[in-house]
């Protein structure tokens, strides 16, 4: 056999092409990723060209109540679909999600969600996050409020 099997590999934020501090990175590309990743399996990367946008990207995570401690699992987390639209640029990317009996996503480990966001600026991406993030319905979640508060001004509100 001349070539090695490429098999399918799931895509998610546990795994090691998608951790959730590169996030960022896979909203800014704006190559391909099924080309790429067949390219990959045809030992033809030298043949494919990145293209990526030069807008900046942020990450805000929403983990399960008591992460990195004892977090409940199963809680339901509803508006998904409502918080990718509430600006231009934003994904939620799943970590540890699943389904109930009743098709609802419910949280399935600790650090749950990825949401992020684009912008013309690290600003604009942080407030589209935080956007997204205040849209989702999940009492059973947490997350930070300080996410670029080292690089970017504080808010009026937040003084």
């Amino acid at each position: 056999m001349d070539e090695l099997p490429c098999f399918p590999v799931p895509l998610c934020a546990q795994s090691p092409l998608i951790p959730l501090h590169t996030q960022m990175l896979m909203v800014r590309l704006e190559s391909d990723l099924v080309q790429v990743l067949l390219a990959a399996c045809r030992g033809e990367l030298s043949k494919v060209t990145l293209n990526w946008s030069l807008e900046a990207a942020m990450v805000v995570v929403m983990a399960s109540k008591g992460y990195p401690g004892v977090y409940e699992i199963g809680t339901v987390i509803q508006n998904l679909t409502a918080a990718e639209l509430v600006a231009p640029s934003v994904k939620i990317f799943h970590a540890n999600t699943a389904f109930d009996s009743d098709g609802n996503f419910i949280a399935a480990g600790g650090r749950v969600l990825g949401v992020t966001a684009k912008g013309r600026n690290l600003e604009e991406a942080r407030d589209r996050a935080y956007q997204a993030v205040e849209a989702i319905n999940w009492p059973g979640g947490f997350y930070r409020r300080d996410i670029g508060s080292r690089v970017l001004p504080k808010k009026q509100s937040e003084k």
